[in-house]
């Protein structure tokens, strides 16, 4: 039993060995595709944010900023969001 441990501890010691001896192999870098710059816009090429006309209203989701019978926002079901039918005027610069 005991030469059994001699020869396990022996074998654990060679592998570590040669573990570390071995060079290791590191990753060539992939070439990539060359960067793109996006630049960011002037403040001339920004649209002003949405000014709403009025205050939110609940239940009626004319505005995407009006909020539902359960209390969420309307957003993109609102009647102003979906094309076709009814038009509200629901911002300043509409």
């Amino acid at each position: 039993m005991n030469n059994l441990k001699r020869l396990f501890g022996l074998g654990l010691v060679l592998a570590l060995i040669w573990t570390l001896s071995s060079p290791i192999a590191l990753a060539e870098p992939q070439p990539s595709a060359t960067p793109t710059i996006q630049l960011a816009k002037s403040t001339s090429d920004r649209k002003p944010p949405h000014v709403p006309v009025r205050s939110p209203k609940s239940g009626s989701c004319q505005c995407p900023y009006d909020t539902d019978k359960a209390g969420r926002s309307c957003g993109k079901r609102s009647a102003y969001s979906r094309p076709g039918g009814e038009s509200p005027r629901c911002y300043k610069d509409d």
